[in-house]
């Protein structure tokens, strides 16, 4: 487990156990430790510093995930920095969610795969559905299939482009934007403003990259403020159904219960008619 966005807290760090018997956690390497939080307590470590530990965990033997223990902020100060960095073939897998956006967008630039799905913090509270399908996508490769909403129908196929809403916007201009062309784009979101979300849906807009993929799967869009719930569909459905993608919403991933696993950068087909989101690998 690592942390790459925020600091752990005391708690966290005592909690750390999974309910997958195939996997056995183990220390990071004597000399590791990210060390206190600068120059910000938001950081779990200093930016130089966290690259570097990322790169030692990356480069080690015997490590075959990487596996964030929570999210926050702070990967994207220091995972530009990895684009220019050579990793192993047989790098470790690295699974995480929500700000770990960052990590997972750089390590497809560099043509890996990684697993969307629940940091060690929010395994207890998943549901088991999702245990279920993160145990057979880390122990037997086999991801699942996914069904929400029909928005815009279609079918297509292509590379898989997932994470948070907000840090996806984010990318757009650095080193680590992902490459829209042709690929499914799947979003997520959690306690944002509902008029935040039209802004960020709307900048995807206005930058062309909505206009660019070939498909738009939308996971958990948690509002601030859960009586909002209705309106977001209603956000959702005037900005995304003018698109001539299949687009297909209320999809089992993300921020909540139901955060089943993606492989991100894997070939995905969806299908606008059926709702449906689907490995094709």
């Amino acid at each position: 487990p690592s942390s790459p966005s925020g600091p752990l807290s005391n708690k966290e760090i005592l909690w750390i156990e999974h309910p997958f018997p195939f996997l056995k956690f183990i220390k990071p390497p004597s000399g590791l430790d990210p060390g206190p939080p600068q120059p910000f307590s938001y950081l779990a470590g200093e930016d130089t510093a966290q690259l570097g530990r990322f790169l030692a965990l990356a480069r080690t033997k015997g490590i075959d995930l990487l596996w964030a223990v929570r999210g926050g902020y702070g990967s994207l100060r220091w995972t530009p920095g990895l684009i220019k960095e050579a990793l192993p073939k047989n790098s470790p897998t690295v699974i995480g969610f929500s700000d770990v956006t960052f990590l997972m967008l750089t390590l497809q630039k560099k043509g890996m795969t990684s697993i969307h799905g629940p940091l060690i913090k929010t395994l207890r509270d998943v549901s088991e559905d999702t245990i279920k399908s993160l145990g057979l996508a880390l122990h037997k490769g086999i991801f699942p299939a996914l069904t929400g909403t029909s928005l815009r129908e279609g079918t297509a196929e292509g590379p898989l482009v997932v994470g948070n809403l907000s840090c996806l916007s984010c990318s757009i201009g650095t080193p680590i934007e992902p490459a829209w062309e042709g690929a499914i784009l799947a979003l997520e979101d959690h306690n944002e403003e509902a008029y935040r979300i039209d802004r960020l849906i709307t900048h995807l807009l206005h930058t062309g990259c909505l206009q660019k993929v070939a498909g738009i799967a939308i996971g958990n869009i948690i509002p601030k403020d859960h009586e909002e719930s209705g309106l977001v569909e209603r956000i959702l459905h005037e900005r995304l159904s003018r698109l001539s993608c299949p687009v297909v919403t209320g999809l089992p991933f993300g921020h909540g219960p139901h955060n089943l696993p993606l492989l991100a950068g894997g070939l995905y087909r969806i299908d606008g008619g059926l709702g449906n989101l689907e490995p094709a690998f």
